[in-house]
């Protein structure tokens, strides 16, 4: 990879694809814009670097914040499956994660939680007090990185 550009606006496009059900034999386009993301991170250490001094953690946050809200807030229910996304902010949180970008990771956890509670994030914990210590857990971390 000659620079960093092109991973960066992937991303920033991710959100915008098509996110029709995966099958054998047939993925997405969004899941093929994220898998080769995933490749571009594994290849080699410095393509993480180039993309961690980008800031193509950031977007990837934005997006996923986008992709998981809206598919929470929708009416119609999407099937994507988000792995290969959280595996490329895998890479990236474990080559390089500055405090910003922590603090932008927990508040888009936040958000997720707090706009799924009552939808599926409730058929995965069965109680409310859990769904809330977890969402104050989250909020703690956030007013502490605040600090």
């Amino acid at each position: 990879m000659l620079n960093s550009r092109a991973a960066i606006m992937s991303a920033q496009l991710i959100h915008w694809l098509p996110a029709v059900r995966d099958f054998e034999g047939f993925m997405s386009p969004r899941t093929r814009m994220v898998r080769g993301l995933l490749a571009i991170l594994r290849a080699c250490t410095r393509n993480k670097h180039m993309c961690c001094v980008a800031g193509l953690l950031g977007v990837l946050l934005h997006s996923t914040e986008r992709i998981f809200v809206h598919d929470v807030g929708s009416t119609e229910k999407s099937k994507w499956d988000g792995t290969p996304l959280c595996s490329c902010i895998e890479y990236l949180v474990g080559h390089s994660l500055s405090r910003s970008d922590l603090h932008q990771w927990l508040r888009v956890i936040t958000k997720i939680l707090y706009h799924s509670m009552g939808s599926s994030f409730s058929a995965f914990t069965s109680s409310k007090t859990l769904q809330n210590k977890i969402y104050m857990k989250c909020t703690d971390y956030i007013a502490l990185l605040s600090i």
